[in-house]
């Protein structure tokens, strides 16, 4: 492995303090340990440590051949006693175990890179309590943001969290959740993401010797039903939750969807150009049925929602969806909408749908806003073309915010986005 001569080292850390203690300095220290041993970068953070100006701290650890990150207590190292805000960002080959007291630290992120059509996420992160520790290491973190193969992380690190986010990457993804005796995760923990992808996208696999057939179909399978213990161990305080469903629900899963009885926000997604081709799951709405403070519903893929009808129950009040195709299926059951958002739809587009969708915002008579998400677009090769067609682009927009407007209660809002038009 390449390491820093010690003169070079030492320059370095010279210029670092320099820049840290001279006036109208940055609070943001970026290292790039790619270049850098593990025990230079520890002289590069124990540098930084006693700098109260040092707020942020971004690590890039891509280092070629190294399968450790190691962010624990030490002789030359025992805390960063100022730093608010971590980014780390570790490749497909490195784990990355954190245990370092940093008694301010409010924001940990360790997110993902794109390289050769293929995301790049940490083979393994660890999140745990150093050994003989008598207090958590991170005691005012309020957002976690974790991107990775593997987690094993124990809660009793944090006890102030509010925002989770996980994303687990297939096919070795592994999860491994230490709870405290009461099983559940800390009360202040509000909102939640847990999502799930594959490295093996389909652009990767084309450029290799691709498996094919149900090999192919097994290297590409995303269990999300492996989410379910963190999101029943959060069921109890979860206002805001975004989930990932790339599998039929099985029982663990319906429990802490049945169970999760505080959320009021409610994100589904249920496609990905990686994994939707393994098969159109479903989701049954019965299963949210738990949720009687829901008040918004946002999804990529609403023909996926079967039996609509149960979210009759659900104080619905904003509902988000791709497209309009299964409007016709839902607004009967949503009758208190007040705002509905149809992303990649526009005004044009929606005025010469089917009319049962029509019909559908005819239906919905509590709406104050409608948000088309979509833009018509048109490119000429001439001035003279694209001056004509924006006329009439134009004309069809405002017919169709008209029309619109004549289908919706008085007062409704219609925002949707004027026709663009370019020169190739």
């Amino acid at each position: 492995m390449y390491k820093l001569p010690a003169n070079l080292l030492e320059a370095y850390l010279d210029a670092l303090t320099v820049l840290l203690l001279g006036r109208g300095s940055g609070r943001s220290f970026t290292l790039a340990a790619s270049s850098a041993a593990q025990e230079d970068v520890g002289c590069a953070l124990a540098a930084v440590a006693p700098h109260a100006g040092c707020q942020r701290l971004e690590l890039d650890v891509r280092q070629a051949g190294v399968t450790s990150f190691n962010l624990v207590p030490g002789k030359r190292l025992s805390s960063l006693p100022h730093v608010r805000r971590m980014r780390v960002r570790l490749d497909g080959s490195t784990m990355g175990r954190f245990s370092l007291p940093m008694p301010r630290l409010e924001e940990l992120s360790l997110p993902e890179t794109r390289k050769n059509f293929a995301p790049l996420a940490a083979y393994c992160v660890w999140v745990s309590q150093a050994r003989n520790a008598r207090s958590a290491p991170f005691p005012a973190l309020r957002c976690l943001s974790v991107t990775t193969a593997a987690l094993v992380w124990h809660t009793s690190t944090m006890l102030a969290l509010e925002h989770l986010g996980v994303k687990l990457y297939y096919p070795h993804a592994h999860l491994n959740v230490v709870l405290p005796a009461s099983g559940a995760l800390p009360s202040s923990l509000t909102s939640l993401d847990l999502d799930a992808s594959t490295v093996n996208t389909l652009q990767l696999m084309e450029q290799q010797a691709a498996p094919q057939g149900e090999e192919l179909l097994q290297d590409r399978l995303v269990h999300t039903n492996q989410l379910a213990p963190l999101l029943s161990a959060a069921c109890r305080s979860v206002r805001q939750l975004a989930l990932t469903i790339a599998e039929p629900p099985d029982e663990e899963m319906a429990d802490a969807l049945h169970a999760a009885t505080r959320v009021t926000n409610l994100r589904l997604r249920f496609t990905s150009r990686e994994w939707a081709a393994q098969g159109a799951t479903r989701l049954y709405c019965s299963l949210l049925g738990g949720m009687k403070l829901l008040r918004t519903l946002s999804t990529d893929a609403a023909q996926r929602l079967d039996n609509p009808a149960a979210l009759a129950t659900l104080p619905l009040a904003e509902l988000a969806i791709e497209g309009a195709a299964a409007l016709p299926s839902i607004a009967p059951h949503t009758p208190r909408l007040t705002r509905l958002e149809l992303v990649g739809c526009s005004a044009e587009g929606l005025h010469s749908a089917e009319p049962a969708v029509r019909q559908a915002l005819h239906g919905l008579t509590a709406l104050r806003c409608l948000a088309l998400g979509g833009q018509e677009r048109f490119s000429g090769r001439s001035r003279a073309e694209t001056a004509a067609e924006a006329g009439g682009m134009q004309e069809r927009h405002t017919a169709g915010m008209a029309a619109l407007r004549a289908l919706l209660p008085a007062g409704c809002e219609v925002q949707a986005a004027e026709p663009v038009f370019n020169l190739l």
